[in-house]
């Protein structure tokens, strides 16, 4: 159960990374813009730090998630 938590976290954030990128892309407002930015940057933080976990809990090694950092 727990590693099916990680999976679903790590799939939230990557998706959550293009989704904020658009709309802010789409914003008019700097003030608007950089709130999507930044909730995007965030979310690229959250997925590397789910991988880091992922590699933690020896589910993956250290090769099979460099690509995604």
């Amino acid at each position: 159960m727990e590693n099916i938590n990680i999976a679903d976290q790590l799939d939230r954030a990557s998706i959550s990374i293009p989704l904020n990128t658009a709309e802010g892309n789409g914003k008019t407002y700097p003030k608007d813009r950089k709130r999507y930015f930044e909730i995007a940057r965030a979310s690229v933080l959250e997925s590397a730090s789910c991988l880091d976990v992922i590699v933690i809990k020896k589910l993956l090694n250290e090769d099979e998630v460099i690509e995604g950092k």
